[in-house]
């Protein structure tokens, strides 16, 4: 199954002069154009405009149950010896990296060992692998519920299978998503989030074909602007966003501009 995954693109933007070198050294200071302001990334969508996604990755992995054990000297048709036992979770997209190992020492020939563990969410079902090592190389049982918790192992023989080492079993679901505006800052003359530590640039939505949208516009407005030396206006505008994560330089004279109108709705 195909995990659909969102595409961000880098919004950059510099309002700064470089002076040229002085006499006493070969630095160039910069000269800011605009000390500091507000900068409001609006998306040009209906208000309370929401989007589905099918299967939208959700950005991290199931993990493994912790699995435990428990023997019995009736029940199977186990031989006397050292058995392990390992559980991974599973889900349309994959299945995760084992649980821990159990150990039980069987004697006799009729034993069997009951496996429980606690659910996963998002898991639809859960593989049960046995083996003589902690390397489990026998595939038990698939059990396709993901509410089941329990498992008895009788001695069933299994199929040769071992465990992944590679977590395949990305978490995703159907989701709905509003595109929020994102509201950033200039300064000293740098484009930068709004963070307890301000970082250069502004990650905002790419317009993928998941979305849906034959366009997306993002409308830019400027606030609370303070200007060094000659007074100079910022004026607000609107751009489209790209489809990839091409990344979009608002000080670049060749960037297409839209008049700004957060009202003029898309859709």
């Amino acid at each position: 199954m195909t995990v659909n995954q969102l595409t961000y693109f880098q919004v950059t933007g510099q309002w700064y002069d470089v002076e040229a070198p002085n006499t006493s050294s070969s630095s160039n200071l910069p000269q800011f154009l605009v000390v500091s302001a507000f900068v409001q990334f609006t998306p040009r969508l209906a208000p309370g405009d929401v989007e589905y996604i099918s299967n939208l990755d959700l950005g991290f992995t199931l993990g493994p149950p912790a699995l435990t054990a428990t023997h019995a000297g009736t029940g199977g048709t186990f031989a006397a010896g050292t058995y392990f036992h390992a559980i991974t979770a599973v889900n349309a997209n994959g299945e995760t990296v084992k649980s821990n190992d159990t150990t039980s020492v069987l004697t006799g020939s009729t034993s069997s060992v009951t496996l429980t563990w606690p659910q996963v969410d998002l898991a639809t079902g859960y593989k049960v692998y046995r083996g003589t090592t902690a390397s489990e190389n026998t595939l038990v049982t698939t059990i396709g519920a993901g509410s089941t918790l329990a498992y008895t192992d009788t001695g069933t023989a299994g199929s040769a299978a071992t465990p992944p080492t590679t977590n395949t079993a990305e978490a995703s679901a159907n989701t709905a998503l509003a595109i929020a505006p994102i509201l950033a800052r200039i300064l000293e003359g740098e484009l930068q989030t709004i963070d307890v530590a301000d970082t250069p640039n502004v990650q905002l939505l790419a317009n993928t074909a998941i979305l849906g949208l034959s366009t997306l516009i993002y409308d830019v407005a400027f606030s609370d602007v303070v200007y060094a030396g000659a007074a100079r206006v910022l004026t607000n505008f609107a751009f489209t966003a790209p489809t990839t994560s091409t990344t979009i330089d608002l000080g670049n004279p060749a960037l297409t501009r839209l008049p700004y109108n957060p009202s003029g709705y898309t859709q």
